[in-house]
Formats: C-alpha cells, structure tokens, sequence
C-alpha cells in the first residue's frame, strides 16, 4: 500500500511540474513573441514583419472598435502611424502574462512629422500611455489584440481642441 502511495505520489509530481515547464515555456514564447512584435513592426524603421509572428485572421480591437480583422489590415493600420509618427517608438513599462494571454501597459513617443489619416502633419510631439490584451496560440503567434489609449489626449497633443457643445 505505501509503495503505491509512494508511485502514485511521484507520478502525480512529475505530471504537475511537466505542465509547470510547459506553462513557463509558452510565456517565455509568448514574451518573446510579444517582444518580436514590438521590434519588427512598431519600433523597427524597416518594413513590417507581421505575418511572421501572426496568424492571417489576426484581429485587433482600439477602444472598443474593431478596427482590424488580418494580418493584412494590421500591416496597413501600423504603417499609418508609422507614416504620422516616423521616429514612433513603444516601450513596455510592465507586462502581466498568463498561459496564452499578455497584458502590457505602454508608452508610445513620437514626432507627427507625416500625414496622420488625412491631416496634414503638425511637427507636435506625443507621448500617450495605454494597454493592451494580446492573445496567442499555442504555437506562441498573435492571434488578436485589445488596446485601450486616451485618443483624445492624443488629439489634444496635436493642436486639436474639444469645443463644448451648444446647450440651450
């Protein structure tokens, strides 16, 4: 009966640590993907790589508005910030990461030296904070992206004013 307990109690070990490595293992993918993601296609002066390190549905939501649905769209909606802001640079202040999900709170700096959307480019600098939720596959490749930023503070760093509404 004791040398059962004894197999039992070392099986029951050896299976709970595998999945421990393997868990590490796929943050440690996860990050480095994360990190890959930040590089090559927002901090990169290069072209974009994002088909490397993402699935082809690839979907990104930006304030509650889903804004991009493949990894075709994502290249287009980084490459107009990137036009608008050419020395655009994202740093990772903390990263909180689980199985497959990434939550990080960022800065983004730049200088709108280029067309941003249809605007015409103002020369003002920028530095905005948010956060995101990435999600991966198990083969660690995005698979989409929650970002929530203060679009108006934005704005506002750009010249841009909110005037208040008529109330009667």
């Amino acid at each position: 009966m004791k040398s059962t307990l004894v197999i039992l109690m070392a099986v029951s070990i050896s299976f709970f640590g595998c999945n421990t490595s393997q868990k590490e293992l796929q943050e440690t993918n996860n990050i480095n993907s994360l990190n890959k993601y930040m590089d090559l296609c927002w901090n990169s002066r290069e072209g974009i790589e994002f088909d490397s390190i993402a699935t082809n549905d690839f979907y990104r939501v930006v304030n509650g508005i889903n804004v991009v649905s493949n990894s075709n769209e994502m290249e287009a909606h980084i490459n107009v910030y990137k036009t608008a802001f050419p020395d655009l640079k994202v740093t990772i202040n903390k990263t909180i990461t689980s199985l497959d999900t990434i939550c990080v709170q960022w800065n983004i700096t730049g200088s709108n030296t280029g067309i941003y959307g249809e605007t015409k480019a103002t020369g003002k600098k920028i530095k905005i904070s948010g956060s995101s939720i990435l999600y991966f596959t198990k083969t660690s490749k995005l698979k989409g992206e929650i970002t929530h930023y203060n679009e108006l503070d934005l704005l506002q760093q750009l010249g841009y004013t909110l005037i208040a509404p008529i109330v009667e």
